[in-house]
């Protein structure tokens, strides 16, 4: 078979400052994006694993998703908060230097519960953007990607939603 050359050497490693476990990590455009449960997101070079950037959040972020669009200039990393002792919110991210661009307008997550890993939906012909998460009370909620405001939520069951919401191109 061909293909890349397959070697069992380590091309370099990254332990979390604080000792906390990784999230599932993200790798786009050569870097690798990735939460703690200590409260950190990381933008981690993927070529040698140097630290780009680190910024702190609330209690155990999720997951992150990672969003870029170069035709309408939008880019993102979003997080949500979740399983501390106060409200959790959906946090987003310059991904190229981590500079936090909002804190959305209502809370993801009660005090102790979770919320499922956002996902980034694109509005077609109109260069916005929104980001979906379900939470634990069984609400879908609906964010701008641009300034983090709760456009809508629809109550969908009286449990939790457990696994993301998935976008169909239609």
């Amino acid at each position: 078979m061909r293909g890349w050359p397959v070697t069992e050497q380590l091309l370099w490693s990254f332990k979390s400052p604080g000792g906390f476990n990784f999230s599932r990590p993200v790798v786009a455009g050569g870097v690798v994006w990735a939460s703690t449960t200590g409260g950190q997101v990381f933008a981690v070079r993927a070529s040698d694993g140097s630290v780009l950037w680190e910024e702190p959040v609330d209690w155990h972020p999720g997951n992150p998703v990672v969003h870029f669009d170069h035709i309408w200039g939008t880019s993102l990393v979003a997080v949500a908060e979740q399983y501390g002792g106060t409200n959790g919110y959906l946090k987003a991210f310059d991904p190229n230097t981590g500079a936090h661009l909002w804190t959305s307008s209502v809370p993801v997550a009660q005090p102790g519960s979770g919320c499922t890993d956002p996902i980034v939906i694109p509005i077609f012909g109109e260069g916005n953007f929104q980001v979906q998460l379900g939470t634990d009370d069984g609400t879908l909620m609906t964010f701008s990607a641009a300034n983090g405001q709760l456009l809508w939520q629809q109550a969908l069951s009286p449990g939790p939603i457990q696994a993301p919401p998935h976008w169909a191109n239609w």
